[in-house]
């Protein structure tokens, strides 16, 4: 069972989402709630959910504080923000903490469950790659140490710092997902100590070429594994597969292997590639505040390209690639939400709401709202109506 807590100061919003959330569908369980930042920073602690429900204007402190916090000590799980703030300065934190979903309120009951299921979709598939990613782990850790384990015991069968598959195994699995992780964010100090933490296993066995080998080709996988991820091309960093086995093949101690991979590690967390990442996203923090400030308007990717002097393919690929959907669908996401609010403030018409969000056609616009929400802002104010 997936594990959810919600994390807000509106106690009839607390007891709305438990209503409306498909537990038994989605296989998930509420296993808290708490009223303000801190008490959630507690309760995210002490539970360790999988899904962390939250408003962000609280008292004591915000959820988007509470966020940042929780990702310093490690939480690593998925974040949906449910926030009646429309506010830009929140939106840019909230990509900046990489939130998962950021939702308007008042949001419909099908808009929740919608973002849940597919919430819930990204862990099944996350899990999925996990179990994947490890099986083909223990599988080449296998592989490898029963070609190379008599081989790499003979002579040393009298040697104290007894070396077992089992230790090697579990050490480079468990210091797997921690080294991509510290390759990704460029920490160079942390990735180059789970090096010396794997190569501790056999530093102190005879040394054995053809294992060295192996155990080079599977950490130089891991590190090219962790670069493709986030964008980062091999061929830009002046290092290829032949490079690596040519380098291993001629080393005589264990100490060399660790000190290549070093290098490669150091070369990898300063190379211009992440400072070419860093412009990307600020480039789409440049479009975001555009589009917050020209929603009314008839706004392009093609306009923000020539105003920012990129092409627009490839403005586009940057753009879905650091906000996670394309352009086009999330000025449309955003042009909803902000219509669905001004209807739900009951102080425009239609036409009104139309212009503010970008259609000159009021009949467009409601053409692609009940496209979007699944009922037509006329439908929607009278579903408004009656609730009062």
């Amino acid at each position: 069972m997936w594990k959810v807590v919600l994390i807000d100061d509106d106690e009839r919003v607390l007891r709305g989402l438990k209503m409306i959330i498909p537990w038994e569908e989605l296989e998930c369980q509420w296993i808290g709630q708490a009223r303000d930042g801190v008490e959630g920073v507690q309760l995210v602690k002490e539970t360790k959910p999988d899904v962390i429900m939250t408003d962000i204007y609280m008292p004591v402190k915000n959820g988007l504080d509470m966020i940042e916090e929780l990702q310093e000590w490690g939480y690593d799980g998925q974040v949906i923000v449910l926030s009646g703030y429309n506010d830009f300065e929140y939106a840019r934190k909230a990509l900046r903490l990489q939130i998962n979903d950021y939702l308007s309120k008042p949001a419909s009951r099908e808009t929740i469950r919608t973002v849940f299921r597919q919430t819930i979709a990204r862990l099944e598939e996350k899990k999925q790659e996990d179990q994947m990613e490890r099986e083909w782990l223990e599988s080449m850790m296998t592989d490898a140490m029963r070609i190379n384990w008599a081989l790499i015991r003979e002579g040393n069968s009298h040697s104290s710092g007894a070396l077992s598959r089992a230790n090697v195994t579990d050490r480079f699995l468990t210091s797997n997902q921690h080294l991509q992780d510290s390759i990704k964010q460029a920490d160079e100090k942390t990735a180059i100590k789970l090096i010396r933490t794997i190569y501790e296993v056999v530093e102190n066995e005879p040394y054995h070429e053809q294992t060295a080998i192996q155990l080079g080709i599977q950490l130089w996988t891991i590190i090219t594994y962790s670069l493709y991820e986030i964008g980062i091309r091999l061929d830009d960093l002046s290092l290829s597969d032949d490079d690596i086995y040519n380098r291993l093949s001629h080393y005589q101690s264990w100490n060399e292997s660790v000190q290549l991979f070093e290098g490669i590690v150091g070369e990898v967390c300063q190379s211009q590639q992440w400072d070419e990442n860093l412009k990307h996203r600020q480039l789409v923090e440049q479009m975001l505040e555009s589009i917050q400030q020209r929603l009314n308007e008839n706004i392009t990717l093609s306009d923000l390209a020539e105003e920012l002097f990129i092409s627009r393919n490839y403005l586009g690929r940057i753009f879905r690639k650091v906000v996670g959907e394309s352009f086009k669908d999330y000025l449309l996401r955003i042009r909803m939400e902000k219509a669905k609010k001004m209807i739900y403030e009951g102080s425009y018409l239609i036409y009104e709401i139309s212009e503010k969000v970008g259609y000159t056609n009021p009949a467009y616009f409601s053409s692609a709202f009940k496209k979007y929400s699944g009922q037509t802002p006329t439908e929607l104010i009278q579903k408004r109506a009656r609730i009062k």
